[in-house]
Parts: C-alpha cells; sequence; structure tokens
C-alpha cells in the first residue's frame, strides 16, 4: 500500500510507511483567512436595522391610524347626538313656540358620556335653534359637534322646520 503524503516536516518513519500508518505534522495545518470575513456580519447588522426601522415604521402608521378612526368615530357620535338635539328641540317648538335653552346628558359607556344643550333664541323670521353636542372621556372633553337650523317658524309639518347649518 501506498501512502502519499504532502511535504511535512519530518518524513514518515520506514515502519509507518510499510504498515500504512501516516505520521502526523508537528503542527495543525494554517486556516485560511478570507479577506472578506467580517461583511457577512456587516450584511447581517445592515438588514436586522432596516427590519427593525420597517417595523417601527409600521407600528407607528398602525398608531396613527386607530387614533384616526376614534376621532372619526368621535366626530360621528358628536354629530348624530347634535341632530338628535335639533330634533328634540323641533318637537318642543311645537308645543310651545318660545325661546328655551336645556341640555342633557347620555352616558355612551363606562368613562364616556355625551352632553347635549339645546337653545331657541328669537331671530328676524322666527327662532334659530342651535344644538351644540360635547363628548367627554373621563371627565374632559374629546370632541364637540354644532348643528343650527336657522328661520324656524311656527308653521304646521316640515315646512316651518327652517335651514339647516353645520357650524364645528
Amino acid at each position: 500500500m501506498t501512502v502519499t503524503m504532502r511535504s511535512t516536516r519530518h518524513p514518515p518513519s520506514p515502519a509507518a510507511a510499510r504498515d500504512g500508518r501516516a505520521i502526523l505534522p508537528s503542527r495543525a495545518p494554517r486556516r485560511v483567512r478570507h479577506p472578506r470575513g467580517g461583511f457577512a456580519l456587516y450584511l447581517a447588522f445592515l438588514v436586522t436595522s432596516v427590519l427593525f426601522f420597517l417595523v417601527l415604521g409600521g407600528q407607528d402608521v398602525a398608531r396613527l391610524t386607530l387614533d384616526l378612526g376614534r376621532s372619526a368615530a368621535l366626530e360621528v357620535i358628536g354629530f348624530q347626538a347634535a341632530d338628535g338635539g335639533l330634533e328634540r328641540g323641533l318637537a318642543r317648538l311645537q308645543k310651545g313656540f318660545r325661546p328655551f335653552a336645556w341640555s342633557y346628558v347620555s352616558p355612551l359607556g363606562r368613562f364616556r358620556q355625551v352632553q347635549v344643550e339645546v337653545a331657541a333664541r328669537p331671530a328676524r323670521d322666527g327662532l334659530d335653534l342651535i344644538a351644540t353636542a360635547t363628548i367627554f372621556e373621563g371627565g374632559r372633553p374629546v370632541a364637540r359637534r354644532c348643528l343650527e337650523r336657522q328661520g324656524v317658524q311656527k308653521r304646521p309639518g316640515r315646512t316651518g322646520t327652517g335651514r339647516f347649518l353645520e357650524a364645528s
């Protein structure tokens, strides 16, 4: 059996060559150093940083979308409450056509409530009916909507309900 070996410092002994055993070199083979060994680490850091900033941006967009949705929902609730206040005011004017001012509070949940203020004020041709709805969350106002009917007159049916205006 023939053993081929690379050149080492000490040639194998004749007995080792006959038996097929080779003597190990006196030191371990050298590791080859690649000049781009740090590039993989740099690339991993770069990809991780990009993913981190993408996640932060996505979180910010999601939070902003939730805030806008909440604000839109509160505005719709305020509009509906003020419109309901106008309808209640028109019903009160049907019973007695004179100026008035009153308010009521309706709960919207555990920590949220809506306060509606309705007022009928004298105008040049009839009365102006104003309804303001304020939504409170935990005791502080978070949304406000004001609706108005100008020139409400004492007539039967819907002909005397005046002109509808929205003013926030």
